[in-house]
């Protein structure tokens, strides 16, 4: 009897909008998503910087015109490439000897600043810094 009572108190609390559903956009599908020109206009041929949100760390990319990029966080160096899909999925690859390090992101605008949010683990990396100047990429640059 108890389980037929509680069953209809959930029904009627549903019925008449007392229990209505939790549902957050998660910032890959906000609205403030940028398109993949936008993407692509500060990212090919230039350099970046900024921090990772969840744990703080300072991070460094410079990438060249083709995509060839330069990774920097927290003075561990990794280089690969980095491409921009039609739909602004942004993926960098980062070949390694033993296996191939693959993230794709979406780029959203977050409070003047753009952050590129991990599509599988919602890690986010915000920028603070972009120069849009291209002089060639140093595998020594400072995390800054």
């Amino acid at each position: 009897m108890a389980m037929i009572r509680t069953t209809s108190l959930l029904l009627v609390a549903v019925a008449i909008g007392a229990l209505q559903p939790v549902v957050t956009a998660s910032p890959a599908d906000a609205a403030d998503r940028l398109t993949a020109s936008e993407i692509r206009g500060f990212l090919y041929g230039g350099r970046m910087s900024g921090v990772l949100l969840d744990t703080g760390e300072r991070w460094y990319e410079c990438i060249a015109p083709s995509g060839d990029t330069v990774y920097n966080i927290e003075g561990q160096v990794s280089t690969g490439y980095v491409e921009v899909d039609e739909g602004g999925r942004t993926c960098f690859t980062y070949p390694r000897l033993n296996d191939t390090s693959r993230s794709c992101f979406f780029v959203v605008e977050e409070a003047g600043k753009r952050v590129f949010v991990e599509e599988d683990s919602g890690i986010r990396f915000r920028v603070d810094r972009v120069d849009g100047s291209f002089d060639g990429c140093e595998i020594s640059a400072p995390v800054s």
